[in-house]
């Protein structure tokens, strides 16, 4: 493996891992607006979370905070850790593109 895959590769993990912890933070950054404008028995827990409970979470900040760009910042921070994911596969493997 040539040193120039092991440094992309390297930049690519710390790439994915920054973008994965901040998009943790602004996730919940998110949560904590929604749940002040919502009722206690409605309110979003910070655990066990699932493709619909994105879904319903992302419709409640545009509603509350149409103005709002966390919902955004999340999507581009999630896209740059998966295209990071795609880069360390790529330069992880001794592919052979002739």
């Amino acid at each position: 493996m040539t040193t120039a895959r092991v440094i992309i590769g390297f930049i690519a993990f710390v790439c994915g891992t920054v973008c994965a912890i901040a998009s943790t933070f602004v996730l919940y950054d998110m949560l904590d607006l929604v749940n002040e404008k919502l009722p206690k028995e409605r309110q979003f827990g910070y655990l066990g979370w699932y493709w619909g409970k994105y879904l319903r979470l992302f419709e409640n900040y545009k509603k509350f905070y149409p103005e709002g760009q966390l919902h955004r910042t999340c999507l581009k921070l999630a896209v740059t850790m998966l295209i990071c994911l795609v880069v360390i596969f790529v330069f992880g493997m001794k592919i052979n593109l002739k």
